[in-house]
């Protein structure tokens, strides 16, 4: 038990193995004083029978002890505080143990390195966090990181297919306005002065946008409005819609309970018409309506999922409630996204999940879509 008596003197108290012997040698007085720093090394060295007490890197009281060797208690180590509560006031620093008696050459070593300290152990860099693979759309931003430990300071050479990327020298790379060209496997060498890392390599794949197929007549962008990009169909949000980050750009964010984007429709389509959308719901348990264009007196078209296991939709033929039915399965995860296209022409309704047919059904009637006001 070490203990820091301040002045006038310091005083390391010591019991041996089995209790039978205590030793507290003293220093002299007048060695300490207030508001300086103070290197202190206790030396316990229980086969010569000695403990030595070290004051900035000279002996300053030694006195025999005990070669049954220390006493092992259950208490915690403190510092701070000694076993016989009492507490210090003021700094310590650099607190270090050791499993042997260090001699006199080794600690006076200690206290003449001054603030420059004990030398920690020199590492080169070892990754510890690798860079993520990223999707990003064209024109976007993409960006790796990467975390290293070992002895800094680092250095960083970012390389694209091998090649090193002249200027990208920082933990993180990132990549404005990415064109397809930008595509590419990407890691990063770390050096420091006792060798060099290699990160795994993060790919980064460009999603080149897709021209609009021909017959496009209406498309809600949901980029912080219910405008139709293309057409005269306007919406308007209602009851608390909102817009959050989207699969591309912004997205429609519902509640609910309530909320929809109405559309007053200038026109009809009839015969055969595709709807396509991203969607993420955040529900499993309900039906969830997603696009629909009905009146109890105009049955047209209605797009729900139902409980996290299917989508379901009613075709209706301008007069009738319900002329068909379509179901495709889709167990989805909530918070994920999914793309869904539904295909009707008189002779089939088709779903598509994710680019792939989920689903045809033959069309009883002539289908009849948006001739009664629509919603979102």
């Amino acid at each position: 038990m070490a203990e820091h008596r301040g002045l006038p003197g310091t005083q390391f108290d010591l019991t041996d193995r089995v209790g039978v012997g205590e030793t507290a040698p003293v220093t002299a007085s007048g060695l300490v004083s207030a508001g300086q720093w103070y290197h202190f090394a206790a030396v316990v060295n229980s086969i010569s029978g000695k403990l030595q007490v070290y004051l900035n890197g000279r002996l300053a009281v030694q006195a025999p002890y005990s070669t049954n060797g220390i006493r092992r208690t259950t208490g915690p180590l403190t510092f701070g505080a000694s076993g016989g509560g009492k507490f210090f006031c003021g700094q310590i620093d650099e607190i270090a143990l050791f499993s042997r008696a260090l001699t006199t050459n080794e600690i006076a070593a200690i206290y003449g390195a001054g603030i420059a300290g004990k030398c920690t152990d020199q590492q080169p860099p070892h990754v510890v966090i690798q860079p993520e693979p990223e999707t990003v759309a064209q024109g976007g931003t993409a960006t790796f990181s990467v975390v290293a430990t070992g002895t800094e300071p680092f250095s960083y050479q970012w390389r694209r297919d091998g090649v090193n990327l002249e200027g990208q020298t920082n933990a993180t790379l990132t990549l404005l306005n990415v064109q397809p060209a930008d595509s590419g496997s990407f890691d990063v060498v770390v050096s420091n002065a006792l060798g060099s890392a290699t990160s795994s390599a993060a790919a980064l794949a460009v999603d080149v946008c897709v021209t609009p197929p021909a017959g496009l007549v209406s498309w809600w962008r949901a980029e912080n409005n219910a405008l139709d990009q293309v057409g005269t169909n306007q919406g308007t949000s209602l009851n608390g819609t909102t817009f959050a980050a989207g699969k591309v750009g912004q997205a429609f964010s519902f509640n609910g309970s309530g909320a929809y984007v109405g559309i007053t429709t200038t026109g009809s389509l009839g015969g055969a018409f595709t709807v396509e959308f991203w969607v993420m719901p955040l529900s499993s348990t309900a039906t969830l309506g997603l696009v629909g264009s009905r009146t109890p007196s105009d049955s047209s078209f209605d797009i729900k999922l139902m409980y996290g296991t299917r989508i379901h939709s009613d075709i209706g033929d301008g007069n009738s409630w319900i002329t068909t039915t379509a179901d495709a399965p889709l167990a989805y995860t909530v918070g994920s996204w999914y793309h869904i296209a539904c295909a009707v022409s008189p002779t089939n309704y088709s779903i598509y999940v994710n680019g792939a047919l989920a689903a045809v059904e033959p069309t009883a009637r002539r289908p009849h879509c948006c001739l009664t006001p629509a919603t979102l």
